[in-house]
Parts: structure tokens; C-alpha cells; sequence
């Protein structure tokens, strides 16, 4: 089923109302699935489409804060992630990084979500990433009105 949104375009239902959106995060270019949580039957809520005008309005500010974060949280827990991989291959799997540019190298970005907001005056979306340190749940950008978090993929689903 296909549905035609005046604010989030033309969006086809699969689990979820998604279609393929570009971004441009740790300068690259990026195509991922925009995903707006919902049933085929259902209305999208106001409080994702609010969410999504944040997001939309603030895409380069939204960018630059999933990279510092992401980069803050991969410092932060470098050592932990070390020590769940084999030690043969720590060095190209959870190498060492100086900059939030070469992180780029190891997460891809694959969807950005916007979940239910049960009417709550909320404006809430998340960017999830495939990674080395966790190739079953990954990681997400998680921000939520002012908090950004950073956590396993599950903070947003």
C-alpha cells in the first residue's frame, strides 16, 4: 500500500510506512529507510510529523550531533568493546580511532526512525547504525525534544 503524505512524501507500507531517504553523515553521502512507526490502517501521528520537520529543519545541526556523540560513546566504551572481540581482531575491528571522521569507517547508518509518540508532546527520532562491536543490535543516535543518547539499537525501537 502506498501513501501520499503532504509532509513526509510518498511513503509505502511494508512493516512499517518507509521510503529511501539520503543523508550526509561523516561526509559521505548516505542512502537509508526513512521509517515512520505505524499500522497499515492507521493515521500518522502529528508528533511524528513534528518529529520529522525537527529532524528535516535541522539536518546539518542533527548530523554533526548523531557524529560527536556516536564518537563520544565509542571513546567512552573503546575498551569494553575491545574485550568482547576476538584478540586476533581487535586492531581492524575496533581500532583505535582519533577522529569522528574515521568513525565513519566502521558504523553505516541504515535507517532513520520515528516512533510512536502516543500523543505525548514529544518530538522523538532515531538514526541506526550497523557496527563491529555489535553486529546483532548495532547502535542509535537516539534525540528526544533536547537529549540526544547514544545506546544499543533498542533505545529507538
Amino acid at each position: 500500500m502506498i501513501k501520499h503524505d503532504e509532509i513526509l512524501g510518498t511513503l509505502e507500507y511494508g512493516v512499517n510506512w518507509e521510503k529511501p531517504y539520503t543523508i550526509k553523515i561523516f561526509n559521505n553521502e548516505v542512502e537509508v529507510v526513512l521509517s515512520i512507526e505505524g499500522e497499515e490502517d492507521d493515521e500518522i501521528e502529528a508528533g511524528q510529523k513534528e518529529s520529522f520537520l525537527q529532524f528535516y529543519n535541522n539536518i546539518e545541526a542533527v548530523m554533526f550531533d548523531a557524529e560527536y556523540k556516536l564518537f563520544e560513546y565509542y571513546k567512552n566504551n573503546f575498551s569494553i568493546f575491545r574485550e568482547r572481540i576476538n584478540e586476533e581482531l581487535r586492531d581492524t575491528m575496533i581500532p583505535l580511532i582519533r577522529s569522528k571522521d574515521e568513525l565513519g569507517n566502521f558504523v553505516k547508518p541504515y535507517m532513520i526512525r520515528f516512533p510512536y509518540t502516543f500523543g505525548k508532546d514529544i518530538k522523538v527520532f532515531g538514526i541506526l547504525f550497523d557496527c563491529p562491536w555489535d553486529d546483532e543490535a548495532g547502535v542509535a543516535v537516539k534525540f528526544e525534544n533536547d537529549r540526544i543518547s547514544v545506546g544499543k539499537d533498542d533505545i529507538i525501537l
